[in-house]
């Protein structure tokens, strides 16, 4: 505030003079060290004070600051399965992995700096076996792509009269891992078995006929760990062959796709420096064919 309030003492025939003349002086802040601001720093901050007042010249964190903009922990996580069968030693440095994952192109640098990877992999204990992780935020979004897994939980409602009673009432909801969309929620009178069946009936409910549970959408969903496992290793090129695509043969075993300008394959990994993503064969047929998880996992492995 001794700044702008310099101001309006300030030489100079315009708001903006006046201005500069402040960004000259020295000023002395709580601890006693001599402090000078540019005018455009001061020109922003009396145009804040003019719109919001005084709140607006106090200090805040940036709105992303934790958050990733390019990368989410998921796809970190699976450069990391990925690469640590590799890798020999208990305790891998996350600068090797880190290396290992951009040269196999399972990431890349304009995806995730090497800082950004360390702290992840530290925050979310990533190299720690899921069953050893106590951490909420590696047990939450496990899951990549919708539907893949609905999580189900319980909680109390609301007293109601039944029978002339108050009954404390049970919600019974079921929320996607990977969407986080609540599925379905209802309340019942009672928890157990009976309560259960009638909620995940309504959940599954077929809007087409009677409410009936569509097993044939249920089992759509079940592909095992070790048959997504084994689909992200799938090699691209027989696969990108039998689609129709034409492959250019490159130098170290690399091939161009010209229908995508730019892209590379790799035995069954990619990378598309130009638009900064890369992955693994799942991921190039949801995120570059533009298919579904299902359907990229039934021409994958032929099911």
């Amino acid at each position: 505030m001794r700044v702008l309030g310099a101001i309006d003492m300030a030489e100079g025939n315009s708001i903006r003079q006046r201005i500069k003349t402040v960004s000259q002086m020295t000023f002395t802040d709580e601890e006693g060290q001599p402090r000078q601001f540019t005018w455009r720093t001061i020109e922003t901050w009396l145009g804040r004070y003019h719109k919001h007042g005084v709140t607006a010249l106090e200090n805040t964190a940036r709105s992303d600051k934790g958050k990733t903009r390019k990368v989410s922990p998921e796809i970190v996580q699976e450069a990391i399965d990925a690469i640590l069968p590799k890798v020999h030693g208990r305790n891998p440095q996350r600068a090797t992995l880190y290396r290992l994952c951009i040269e196999r192109g399972l990431l890349t640098r304009c995806q995730v700096a090497p800082n950004t990877f360390s702290r992840l992999v530290k925050r979310f204990e990533m190299l720690k076996p899921q069953a050893d992780s106590a951490n909420k935020h590696r047990l939450a979004f496990a899951k990549a792509h919708a539907n893949e897994m609905w999580q189900a939980d319980t909680l109390y409602g609301p007293f109601v009269q039944e029978e002339g009673s108050p009954v404390h009432t049970r919600l019974i909801a079921f929320l996607d891992d990977a969407s986080r969309v609540c599925c379905h929620g209802q309340f019942f009178l009672a928890e157990n078995v009976d309560t259960l069946i009638e909620a995940i009936r309504a959940a599954f409910y077929n809007p087409i006929g009677e409410k009936t549970v569509t097993i044939r959408y249920l089992n759509r969903t079940r592909w095992p760990r070790d048959q997504i496992r084994v689909a992200r290793l799938a090699p691209l090129v027989p696969l990108l062959q039998k689609r129709g695509l034409q492959l250019i043969e490159r130098e170290a075993g690399n091939f161009e796709l010209p229908a995508f300008k730019g892209l590379i394959v790799k035995d069954s990994y990619w990378r598309w420096p130009e638009r900064c993503r890369a992955g693994n064969a799942i991921d190039f047929f949801v995120h570059v064919l533009g298919l579904t998880f299902h359907d990229a996992m039934h021409e994958i492995t032929g099911a």
